[in-house]
């Protein structure tokens, strides 16, 4: 019987760089000490000051991110509030294109969760 590496299963488990493709030693140090991760070194940014370039560190957004994150935040906090069934129905029809469904024309939560 022989024997084959899977590298499928090594691939998706993050213990090889690519199909066929083993760590190198750096690439591995890295990984055991935790200062890259398996998606960051695939990308081939073995420092964090690369990865800072690319902005792959989620702690620091650019400004574009920051920003669309709070427009983002000022809409839910819009949704979250008080809304009556009309207001929440023109919404829906606005964003959807499309009209409520008729199941559901009355159910206050279900409108406001597609938004």
């Amino acid at each position: 019987m022989t024997m084959t590496v899977n590298w499928g299963k090594l691939f998706n488990e993050g213990r090889c760089k690519a199909y066929g493709v083993p760590w190198s030693e750096e690439e591995l140090k890295l990984l055991t000490s935790k200062q890259a991760t398996v998606d960051e070194l695939r990308e081939g940014i073995k420092h964090p000051e690369a990865a800072k370039e690319k902005n792959i560190f989620k702690d620091n957004p650019t400004k574009e991110e920051r920003e669309e994150s709070k427009e983002a935040k000022e809409e839910i906090e819009e949704l979250e509030a008080e809304i009556t069934l009309e207001e929440a129905t023109k919404k829906f029809e606005e964003k959807e294109n499309r009209p409520v469904p008729n199941n559901k024309k009355n159910d206050l939560e279900w409108i406001k969760s597609k938004l």
